[in-house]
C-alpha cells in the first residue's frame, strides 16, 4: 500500500508545548482567486449532499451561512438546519524554524473552502502564473497519547466524515485562528474526542516531535505530532 503520509521535519528534541510559539503573518493571494475559491466550494458542497443523499440522509439543504456576517457569504449544507459542512476558519503554515528549546511557526489565517480547493489545477495555476507561491492546507494538531499499559488511544472517524472516513485516527484537529495556544487546543480536543480530562494526565508532559504532512487526500497538508505518555 503506497504510504499516504511523509514526515516533513523532525525535531532535534522534544519540544515542549509551551516552548511551540505560533506568530502570524500576512500572504498574498492572486486576484480573480475568491471567485474560484467560491465556485469549488459551491461543488464541494453539492458533491457532500449528493453523498449523503445517497445513504439515505434527508432534509439537506446549501444556503448562506448563517455565521458569516459579510455582504456576500459563502453558502453551507445544513441537515434539518443544523451547519454539516460549512467555511469556518482556519490557519496555514507558512514557515517554521527551530532553535532548541523553541520552535516558531509562522501561521496565516485562512478559511476552510481553501483546504480542499488547492488541489483543484484551476486554482493552482492561478497562483503559479502571478508568482506567487501555492499555501498548504490548514495547520493541524494531533496527540499520540499512550495508556499506563503501553497502548495508543485512538478513535475510529465516522463514515459521514469529509476526510478519511471511517479510518483510525489520533485525537486532533485544525486550530481556528493564529492566537491558538497548542496545548490548551489539545486539552480541549482530547476532552471532547475521547471524553479524557487533564485531571487525568499532565498536559505539561505533552511533547512536540515533529511535523508530518498529508500524500493522499490534502498533499502537503501540515500536522504538529504530540506525544503524550
Amino acid at each position: 500500500m503506497e504510504r499516504t503520509w511523509g514526515i516533513l521535519h523532525t525535531f532535534q528534541n522534544p519540544i515542549n508545548g509551551q516552548n511551540i510559539l505560533l506568530r502570524e503573518v500576512t500572504i498574498k493571494h492572486p486576484n480573480g482567486v475568491e471567485d474560484l475559491i467560491r465556485n469549488n466550494w459551491d461543488k464541494q458542497l453539492t458533491t457532500k449532499q449528493t453523498q449523503l443523499t445517497e445513504q439515505g440522509i434527508s432534509g439537506l439543504t446549501i444556503q448562506p451561512y448563517h455565521g458569516d456576517k459579510s455582504l456576500t457569504p459563502l453558502n453551507a449544507l445544513y441537515e434539518a438546519g443544523i451547519a454539516k459542512m460549512w467555511p469556518g476558519p482556519a490557519i496555514t503554515l507558512v514557515s517554521f524554524k527551530e532553535n532548541y528549546p523553541m520552535v516558531e511557526l509562522k501561521v496565516a489565517q485562512t478559511y476552510f473552502p481553501f483546504i480542499a480547493a488547492l488541489n483543484n489545477p484551476q486554482i493552482r495555476n492561478l497562483y503559479i502564473s502571478q508568482s506567487i507561491e501555492i499555501p498548504r492546507p490548514s495547520l493541524g494538531i494531533c496527540t499520540f497519547a499512550e495508556t499506563n499499559d503501553g497502548r495508543l488511544t485512538l478513535t475510529v472517524r465516522g463514515q459521514r466524515t469529509n476526510m478519511y472516513p471511517g479510518r483510525l485516527y489520533d485525537q486532533g484537529g485544525n486550530p481556528l485562528f493564529p492566537t491558538v495556544n497548542p496545548v490548551e487546543h489539545q486539552i480541549a480536543e482530547m476532552s471532547d474526542e475521547i471524553l479524557v480530562n487533564p485531571e487525568s494526565y499532565n498536559p505539561r508532559k505533552m511533547e512536540f516531535g515533529g511535523i508530518t504532512e498529508d500524500k493522499e487526500m490534502l498533499p502537503g497538508k501540515p500536522d504538529l505530532v504530540v506525544g503524550l505518555k
